[in-house]
């Protein structure tokens, strides 16, 4: 799987993963690599922490593969 993450131009960002055992470290590579692009460095190991905690979350929730909201 290739992930490439464009540097920010905006203060949105948003990706579509599969729901899947390997969508937590792709979240995680996207949003370190955006953060450094955008000169976050300081606070990217604590973003890259909570978007994989809410990606892992949503994976594991009851009607996540349904592609329920």
């Amino acid at each position: 799987m290739t992930i490439t993450a464009a540097a920010p131009d905006t203060t949105r960002h948003s990706v579509a993963l599969p729901c899947g055992l390997r969508s937590p470290a792709a979240a995680r590579r996207i949003t370190a690599r955006w953060l450094d692009a955008a000169g976050c460095g300081a606070r990217t190991a604590d973003a890259v922490t909570i978007v994989s905690e809410l990606v892992t979350n949503a994976s594991a929730t009851p009607g996540a593969r349904a592609g329920s909201r």
